[in-house]
């Protein structure tokens, strides 16, 4: 399993969802029923990214092998952004805000 950002447009910052998945496209047929609620977004304009790093190894570890969408994913108080904050807490700022 992998896990995947997958959000509809061109900008996540508007609003994404974690999927895990064996490939892109079971991911993206997981989440048009999420993204398609938040932006009435047709299924031929939903874009994904493979996560990779130590947050997609904890995301795994966190939310388990299973296939699944989560929608609720922990960010960071900052910037309200999720790919680079810690899971279960941690620091004030994610690696997003300490790029800045």
């Amino acid at each position: 399993m992998r896990a995947y950002m997958l959000y509809s447009g061109r900008d996540p910052g508007e609003g994404a969802v974690l999927v895990i998945a064996d490939t892109l496209k079971r991911a993206k047929v997981l989440a048009y029923p999420t993204l398609r609620s938040w932006f009435e977004a047709e299924l031929i304009y939903i874009r994904g990214r493979w996560l990779r790093g130590a947050w997609a190894e904890a995301a795994l570890q966190h939310y388990g092998p299973t296939e699944r969408v989560v929608d609720d994913v922990p960010a960071c108080p900052s910037c309200e952004r999720w790919g680079a904050y810690p899971l279960e807490g941690g620091g004030a700022d994610c690696g997003f805000c300490e790029a800045r």
